[in-house]
């Protein structure tokens, strides 16, 4: 038994219970009564509520991360095996964060600056603000701030899609590249 037919069963009983008790005290005002089903109504639209499959608010694990060069090779900078989080709040704030899966070196404070360059560099993270356009199926990240600063200050417009419940986002860039990000979700808000 679902939640929601769950809570209509406990409102019906109550109900049924009020009735039962009003009647047998010859009680005439039933305006309590007339509200129950108001509240059933809410309740059950508030148990069955299910996050929208086609709305990109909610908590996104990167599953496929893919860069393919002008030439049409990939880049493996971060690599195939990705992780990330992709952040988007009901209120229009945004996280994102990617890094390689593949193992680094460990730093300290004697590194050297090409072992903080390769423990660095293969990780994408910023915040800022989104918009969606589902007409056009597209979604806008402004980033307010950035791991790297050239992209602070910037909106970025990517074309969007739902594909088996996953958010893909596929687009490329004035310099030939093409990018794919395919991600899952894990929680909604």
């Amino acid at each position: 038994m679902t939640l929601s037919d769950q809570v209509k069963n406990a409102v019906t009983r109550l109900i049924w219970v009020a009735r039962s008790r009003a009647f047998a005290r010859g009680r005439k005002n039933m305006r309590p009564l007339f509200l129950a089903p108001a509240l059933l109504l809410a309740l059950s639209f508030q148990a069955s509520a299910q996050p929208d499959q086609h709305s990109v608010v909610g908590v996104w694990e990167l599953i496929e991360y893919h860069d393919w060069e002008p030439d049409g090779g990939e880049n493996l900078t971060i690599g195939p095996e990705a992780e990330g989080v992709f952040i988007y709040s009901p209120d229009g704030n945004l996280s994102l964060h990617i890094m390689t899966g593949v193992d680094r070196p460990a730093i300290n404070s004697d590194s050297s600056d090409a072992d903080l360059g390769q423990a660095f560099r293969p990780y994408i993270g910023y915040y800022g603000k989104y918009s969606v356009d589902y007409d056009a199926m597209t979604i806008t990240h402004h980033v307010e701030g950035a791991k790297n600063p050239n992209r602070i200050g910037r909106s970025a417009e990517r074309p969007i899609r739902f594909e088996d419940g996953d958010l893909i986002l596929e687009f490329g860039n004035d310099a030939g590249w093409r990018f794919y990000r395919r991600l899952r979700r894990t929680e909604g808000f």
